[in-house]
């Protein structure tokens, strides 16, 4: 779902709508969003664990990762991934 796009046409739509309707629809919309957010999490983060579990499978445990690594930077990338989804 386009959800740009949705609310464009929920806050200007071709005919008038009640506020408490475009309140309603925005609303919504919202949690529409906020599944699709929790889906890229949740398949961001299996695949993390299955690259951590491979990684271990191969023989990883002699050169052990440091789990700080990287922690900032996980954000950024996710957080732009979002961004790049709603366009």
């Amino acid at each position: 779902m386009d959800v740009q796009k949705a609310c464009e046409t929920i806050l200007q739509p071709g005919a008038p709508i009640a506020l408490r309707l475009q309140g309603s629809l925005l609303y919504g919309l919202s949690r529409v969003y906020s599944q699709q957010c929790h889906y890229v999490l949740t398949d961001a983060e299996k695949v993390q664990a299955h690259m951590r579990a491979f990684y271990n499978a191969i023989g990883g445990s002699g050169n052990a990762l440091d789990p700080q690594a990287g922690k900032s930077r996980y954000a950024l990338r996710l957080a732009f991934f979002m961004t790049s989804i709603s366009d």
